[in-house]
């Protein structure tokens, strides 16, 4: 990692024109951080506990969305580091939910997406006692109706990338809400090679090629809202 925490890159931003500086906008945005790798490359070394100065690399990642000004934060991390990311005594006021993950990242977000939709999970804090309506570590919903906005833009972050500035974050989710779905990337500075079986083969144009990276953004589409736009 290079550069400064809360600093990005120069990204190219997929379908995107400058974000409000003051905010968002009027679309409430929620947001998954997913943290339930196992660190394999760090030879099982948790990185995201790895201190920058002076934060944890979760620490900085979280705190990147919670500064752009997300309404709900929802961390999906391991397992067996549930209730240690629980009682953080950083968590800002916006994330609502800490739940286990799965093996693979899919499994994650889609725990990050039940646990935002869940009724247990409070809806976007207010400023006073914010913290006292954080659902608890490993509850289980009651089947009431749950108490959301009904068309939330949707922001999936990659825990292990702390360097994402709040603004990145904001443009993204005005992107989302514009267009549907909106990503970040950088162009690809590194020389590419096809192989061709076990020999290195021709050189691949990287003219338009570019490395996406997150946050990802999203406006989900109501339930049958696909079959609705097909002509009958």
């Amino acid at each position: 990692m290079s550069g400064e925490p809360g600093e990005t890159a120069a990204a190219v931003v997929a379908a995107v024109e400058p974000a409000r500086r003051a905010g968002i906008g009027s679309d409430p945005v929620e947001a998954i951080v997913v943290a339930a790798g196992s660190s394999r490359r760090m030879g099982g070394r948790n990185k995201l506990a790895e201190n920058l100065r002076g934060r944890s690399v979760l620490c900085w990642s979280v705190e990147a969305l919670a500064g752009a000004g997300i309404d709900r934060i929802v961390i999906v991390t391991s397992p067996d580091r549930l209730a240690e990311v629980a009682a953080e005594p950083w968590l800002p006021d916006a994330v609502v939910a800490v739940v286990a993950g799965g093996e693979r990242r899919q499994e994650s977000v889609a725990a990050g997406i039940a646990a935002l939709a869940d009724p247990l999970t409070p809806p976007a804090p207010t400023r006073a006692g914010r913290a006292s309506r954080r659902r608890p570590a490993g509850a289980v919903a009651d089947g009431k109706d749950a108490t959301r906005h009904p068309d939330p833009i949707l922001l999936v972050h990659d825990a292990a990338r702390p360097l994402v500035s709040p603004d990145l974050v904001r443009a993204i989710a005005e992107a989302a809400a514009r267009h549907g779905a909106a990503i970040p990337v950088v162009p690809i500075t590194e020389t590419l090679k096809r192989l061709d079986g076990d020999r290195v083969g021709v050189t691949v144009d990287r003219s338009g090629v570019v490395a996406a990276q997150t946050p990802q953004g999203v406006r989900p589409q109501p339930p049958g809202a696909g079959l609705r736009a097909i002509p009958s």
